[in-house]
């Protein structure tokens, strides 16, 4: 084991994971490679046309009701616990924000009034 460790270093490391991810990248591009050959040309979709009008997202109704879903997914209830972890959430990324509102204005601040003082007092 001892003199197997010495070979085992950071450069070796590199090598070894660089070696295998192309030897995986090598099979999985035969693999894909023999999968095309086994469809045939039969099977191969190509087009050359553009379509004339392409799908827009778009807020409609369809749209509110898939939002309305997804909602019912993560609050069944108004009073469980996924409502409650919601607002905590919430309150935590609001809080968030306004801490990190006044620190900008604190470093402002300071950073002002220490340029003001080297501006009027130079050493």
């Amino acid at each position: 084991m001892a003199a197997f460790s010495k070979h085992l270093t950071a450069k070796n490391s590199c090598l070894a994971g660089g070696g295998l991810l192309l030897l995986y990248l090598l099979k999985h591009r035969r693999q894909t490679r023999k999968e095309l050959s086994l469809k045939g040309p039969s099977q191969l979709l190509v087009t050359t046309e553009k379509d004339g009008k392409k799908d827009k997202a778009a807020v409609d109704k369809i749209f509110f009701f898939r939002i309305l879903r997804i909602l019912h997914i993560m609050v069944p209830r108004v009073f469980c616990m996924e409502t409650a972890y919601l607002l905590l959430i919430a309150t935590m990324l609001v809080t968030r924000t306004y801490c990190d509102v006044w620190m900008i204005q604190n470093g402002t601040m300071i950073e002002r009034s220490a340029c003001l003082q080297a501006w009027c007092f130079p050493v």
